[in-house]
């Protein structure tokens, strides 16, 4: 089916996708009820994108405007959740949140911030998301996370 945008139909899928991709993640060491009811309300509020294969959930992503100015001509963005089975599903995912991004103002900004264990670190970096700041001690008490960012101008 490839990629197109979750619904609560998704949430078992999106539960196993996510607790087998953030192992060590808080959110997802949670009983399956508690994380059905987080996601589905981030359904409700923000665009999820998933890639479907073969009847299961084999990558997800879901995008939050966390603001914007007054004009609505700048927006920043957050990844939240980022998870994927292959580098190749990875890619096709960011390329069409980005396409999203860059579609809804004239200027935006996506920051992330992403463990030092979690995997992905280098994927963004080689898809030109730039390391802007390391938080010690920021998930987890003796790790440090890594703030990325990439700006867009139409």
């Amino acid at each position: 089916m490839g990629l197109r945008e979750a619904s609560t139909k998704d949430i078992p899928l999106l539960i196993s996708l996510y607790k087998s991709f953030f192992d060590l993640k808080d959110l997802f060491l949670q009983d399956d009820e508690k994380i059905s009811n987080y996601l589905e309300l981030q359904i409700m509020r923000h665009k999820v994108l998933v890639f479907e294969e073969s009847g299961l959930l084999k990558g997800a992503v879901i995008l939050v405007n966390v603001s914007q100015n007054a004009t609505k001509t700048h927006k920043v963005w957050k990844y939240r959740h980022f998870a994927f089975d292959s580098l190749g599903i990875a890619k096709q995912i960011l390329e069409h949140a980005e396409s999203h991004i860059k579609n809804q103002s004239d200027t935006a900004k996506v920051e992330l911030i992403i463990p030092e264990h979690e995997e992905g670190l280098e994927f963004y970096k080689n898809n030109n998301y730039e390391h802007e700041a390391a938080l010690k001690n920021h998930y987890q008490w003796d790790e440090t996370s890594f703030v990325l960012g990439k700006s867009f101008q139409n």
